[in-house]
């Protein structure tokens, strides 16, 4: 009897990878290096080849190892710009593509947003506090990559609102820097052709059971989208195209959408019936911010006493009998 053992061992694949590296002010491509870099995620990059342009702009990468779990990216430096492209190496074994490099401008007026979510992540009930998540898809809807100024007003700018805490800023822009302004932040960052997103996250704290929040645009936005948990109210001063409910993480929101702000435009958004702690809550979110190292044992001991007897009554307030 004749056993045929599987081949469980596959041959490694390789693609070939040719293009044109085409410089849109039509200076000589000639020598400029052109990397292709291969990632898997949560590894990083595992493999990196380099090449450079001819004349023409013409170049190649032989023998490119090919694995399913892999990302291919060109990746090129010019005049301190870096651009890249993602390629699909899935379908061919011999793959063509272009890589073009704008050329640049500082006019703001090319970028604009299609989309801004702002989520309302709720707040602990025994803090008088919330928390903001923020979305944004920017595009820059023109053949030329936008680089800011000098000033911080000649960057991208982004509004929030006053007395704002941890703040927290991501986003798919290579190299964006953060900058602090007055009225928010602003971003230190090149913009090339197509949309990018733009992800920011902060606290606002609250004295009563209402906020006032003003948010200021900079640039055009076509729609805005606002999911607030179902037990706040909300009030806006602009039309409310459509609302509707969305289940999130087992919790309902409200789903509020506007449309068309013009680049100055400003929205006013009112929430009200927020949750405040009890005077015991209070108290003891106060003693979490003391240093008791500086605090004299004298009044430590009249703190303690006011706790142990505000428990008490709390009890007994809960108590049917």
């Amino acid at each position: 009897m004749q056993f045929v053992y599987p081949n469980t061992l596959k041959s490694e694949e390789y693609k070939l990878v040719q293009g044109t590296l085409i410089i849109d002010s039509g200076e000589n491509p000639t020598d400029i290096e052109i990397l292709l870099s291969r990632s898997i995620p949560g590894e990083g990059v595992v493999d990196k080849f380099t090449t450079t342009a001819n004349e023409k702009g013409n170049f190649q990468f032989q023998e490119i190892p090919f694995a399913n779990n892999s990302i291919y990216t060109l990746v090129v430096m010019y005049k301190g710009l870096i651009h890249t492209k993602i390629l699909d190496l899935s379908k061919e074994i011999q793959v063509e593509t272009t890589l073009r490099i704008p050329q640049t401008s500082s006019d703001d007026s090319i970028l604009n947003i299609p989309l801004i979510s702002i989520l309302i992540l709720g707040n602990n009930e025994s803090k008088t506090e919330l928390k903001f998540l923020e979305i944004i898809k920017i595009k820059n809807d023109s053949i030329y990559t936008y680089i800011p100024g000098l000033k911080p007003m000649e960057r991208m700018r982004f509004s929030l609102p006053k007395g704002y805490q941890n703040l927290n800023v991501d986003s798919s822009l290579i190299d964006a820097q953060v900058i602090k302004v007055d009225s928010g932040f602003a971003l230190d960052a090149y913009v090339h052709p197509g949309e990018h997103d733009i992800m920011y996250g902060y606290i606002l704290n609250y004295k009563n059971q209402t906020m006032n929040i003003k948010k200021n645009f900079w640039y055009n936005t076509e729609k805005i989208r606002i999911l607030a948990p179902e037990n706040l109210l909300i009030n806006l001063n602009a039309t409310i195209s459509t609302t509707e409910k969305a289940e999130i993480g087992q919790k309902i929101y409200q789903v509020f959408t506007l449309e068309n702000f013009n680049k100055a435009s400003s929205l006013e958004l009112n929430i009200d019936k927020l949750p405040t702690p009890s005077i015991y809550e209070n108290i003891e979110n106060k003693l979490n911010q003391i240093q008791f190292q500086y605090v004299p044992i004298s009044v430590l001991i009249v703190l303690m006493f006011f706790i142990i007897l505000m428990s008490y009554i709390r009890k007994k307030l809960m108590d049917p009998k």
